[in-house]
């Protein structure tokens, strides 16, 4: 699935998702995401938006 756009440009644009690489900061952070913070709160008055 990609956004909907008239523009060729821009439909080239989005369909080209391979245009980026994760040096291996990038790769350690997606491989261990436990930031030991709870992201989920049951209580939603709990979280501090």
């Amino acid at each position: 699935m990609s956004p909907n756009s008239a523009t060729p440009a821009r439909i080239k644009e989005n369909i080209d998702i391979f245009d980026f690489e994760l040096d291996a900061e990038d790769l350690a952070a997606i491989a261990d995401p436990d930031t030991g913070e709870q992201t989920v709160h049951q209580l939603p008055e709990e979280f501090s938006w």
